[in-house]
């Protein structure tokens, strides 16, 4: 995190935020032609931890461990750890504006009969 976000300094409007389980560099407020260096600032970083991965959203590098983990996996984790996993009475609502929250969304819907899609 130290690291990365020491890089992302020298890039006016980035920013990195520490989402606990990974790593988010939003770049909605960075200029167009600074994206192709803030790109290879944070690969470069990454070369040091080949237990990362990187996925892309809209203006957003999200690091995460090289698991299969995901935004739905988080979801499904979090309802049966509160006791609310396969519960009739429960409806979870998910927001999210990005292509890396289409997991938690698809997990909604395939959890639950009446659950919608995303808008």
């Amino acid at each position: 995190y130290e690291t990365l976000t020491a890089k992302m300094e020298s890039i006016p409007g980035a920013m990195v935020e520490n989402n606990k389980f990974c790593l988010s560099v939003h770049f909605r407020c960075v200029e167009e032609a600074e994206w192709d260096a803030l790109g290879r600032e944070v690969k470069a970083v990454l070369e040091d931890y080949p237990k990362l991965c990187l996925t892309k959203g809209r203006k957003v590098l999200e690091i995460r461990p090289f698991i299969k983990w995901n935004k739905g996996n988080a979801l499904k984790f979090l309802l049966k750890s509160l006791g609310y996993a396969g519960r009739g009475d429960v409806f979870p609502i998910y927001i999210g504006d990005d292509r890396t929250d289409e997991d938690a969304f698809k997990r909604c819907c395939a959890t639950w009969d009446k659950a919608s899609g995303s808008l």
